[in-house]
């Protein structure tokens, strides 16, 4: 029996899970940021300032699991992060201005970033790890699929404070979960441990990291926005609520057919044909005013977006089996999850949301093109 097949599918769901808790809030991001906006009257550049600190905040946090990782063991680099967004998440529920709501959340964000990369950084110790990342963006799209469902009518019912108590659901269900990690944690220690810096000098590990910044740079712009954009086009919130759940929940679409079908295909065709289909469909957000154009167009980028994830976590993790160079992907991830928002706080300008859109589809244009190229001079 190989290492992989020793360790269950329950396993497997159940880090995805606790990597999914790491990013709960980038999960629920539209609809939590914009009641919090609401709810606390602050300014509309809220919504990039609050969001570039949290996910800066979860970039610290990927970079300290980087270090830490084969130092101190997985569980316990979990376990302080699980305790430490209780904390946080807790004390979101008590913030009265936009200030304390930032710095709050920028710092549940290190501990989130903690749990994420550490959870993910378990996986490359997997011989198949395509499989366990698309395990995970699956995860994580049912769950962002009932949560963005049930949320927007516990938020207009209640406040913004309900979508603080799922990330504390969250919390909660991953700091029972840990156990699971044990599993695979044995195998981590079986990998070799060769030089970082060296790793990191080769260029085509830099390409690859920056077309994975980009990537999540114009999806993380597209997402943030999403709910501001379909608001000022007049969709009701009820409406914006299906649109978002059903983009979340068809996402696993790209996932799964990836687990199923990526030995068949190699992965230059596949990550340009997915990087077209991403870019193209954030244009139907420019017409957010039809219903059927802004669920087309999210749900079709969730779609692209879950399935070019595991090609880049499987290209990350092929450089480095000890899971390092993924925890550096999750800091890059994180980077341009932050980056994109703050950058488009600055750019509203006359056009509004419209340079969201335009900044989002240039990033994802440029990703898919340098990703794209790193595959072709690795022969891939």
């Amino acid at each position: 029996m190989s290492q992989q097949s020793s360790i269950s599918q329950s396993t497997i769901i159940g880090v995805s899970l606790i990597g999914t808790t790491g990013i709960a809030f980038t999960v629920i991001l539209p609809l939590l940021i914009g009641s919090i906006v609401d709810g606390l009257a602050l300014q509309r550049s809220m919504v990039g300032f609050i969001t570039f600190t949290n996910i800066f905040g979860l970039a610290i946090g990927a970079a300290i699991a980087t270090i830490r990782i084969g130092k101190t063991r997985l569980t316990r680099l979990m376990q302080i992060a699980c305790f430490g967004l209780l904390l946080f998440d807790g004390g979101s529920l008590f913030a009265e201005t936009g200030m304390q709501m930032i710095t709050i959340r920028f710092a549940s964000g290190i501990f989130g970033g903690l749990l994420y990369a550490s959870a993910m950084a378990s996986f490359s110790a997997l011989p198949n790890p395509i499989h366990a990342f698309s395990s995970y963006i699956i995860c994580y799209a049912m769950i962002s699929a009932i949560s963005l469902f049930a949320l927007p009518y516990l938020i207009e019912a209640f406040d913004y404070r309900m979508g603080i108590y799922f990330l504390l659901l969250m919390d909660v269900l991953s700091l029972a979960l840990i156990g699971l990690v044990k599993k695979i944690e044995s195998l981590v220690k079986s990998k070799s441990f060769d030089s970082l810096t060296s790793i990191l000098f080769k260029k085509e590990v830099l390409i690859s990291l920056f077309a994975y910044f980009l990537l999540q740079l114009g999806g993380g712009v597209m997402f943030t926005y999403s709910e501001r954009i379909a608001k000022e086009a007049g969709l009701s919130s009820e409406i914006i609520g299906v649109g978002l759940s059903v983009s979340a929940l068809v996402a696993f679409l790209g996932a799964y057919i990836v687990m199923k079908q990526h030995t068949r295909w190699g992965q230059l065709r596949p990550v340009l044909f997915g990087g077209l289909i991403m870019m193209s469909f954030m244009s139907c957000l420019f017409y957010a005013e039809s219903s059927i154009l802004f669920i087309l167009g999210m749900s079709m980028v969730s779609i692209a977006w879950s399935f070019l994830i595991p090609y880049h976590q499987q290209l990350q993790s092929g450089y480095d089996a000890f899971g390092r160079v993924v925890s550096i992907g999750s800091i890059v991830n994180m980077m341009g999850r932050a980056v994109g928002p703050g950058l488009a706080a600055l750019m509203l300008g006359d056009l509004a949301f419209k340079n969201v859109l335009w900044l989002a589809m240039g990033a994802v244009g440029v990703a898919t093109f340098a990703f794209f190229s790193i595959l072709r001079i690795n022969g891939r």
